[in-house]
């Protein structure tokens, strides 16, 4: 609400003559405190049952989140990763768009492999 009065933005109600922020007045005021109480409101119940959605799944037992590991199409692309980083060829640029991923997937595959400790920095 403070974004939009500082944009000038004013309401007037065509049905309620009471809803008029178009001129300073306690009452306009008001309305104006009225509906960020009420936005703030309806913020704080989203969040609230989007936890209580959370807490539910766990209990009935859901894994929430990204699977963990990589699916096996991808398995087949993180041995490419290591054939192509072992033989020193191509830069990981030139990796990433032979198989068509990005920089942070390729050395996510390597650390799947276990070249963890012979990562070099990108090298464009």
């Amino acid at each position: 609400m403070n974004e939009l009065d500082e944009k000038g933005v004013k309401f007037k109600s065509i049905t309620e003559p009471f809803i008029d922020t178009t001129e300073r007045s306690s009452h306009s005021e008001f309305i104006i405190n009225l509906f960020a109480s009420l936005a703030q409101l309806e913020r704080d119940i989203i969040i609230e049952r989007t936890k209580a959605g959370l807490q539910s799944a766990r209990r009935r037992g859901k894994v929430l989140g990204a699977p963990k590991g990589i699916s096996e199409k991808n398995k087949q692309k993180a041995v490419l990763c290591e054939e192509y980083f072992k033989e020193g060829k191509l830069t990981v640029t030139e990796i990433c768009e032979r198989l068509k991923i990005s920089w942070a997937t390729y050395y996510k595959y390597l650390r799947h492999r276990g070249l963890n400790g012979q990562l070099r920095p990108y090298k464009r």
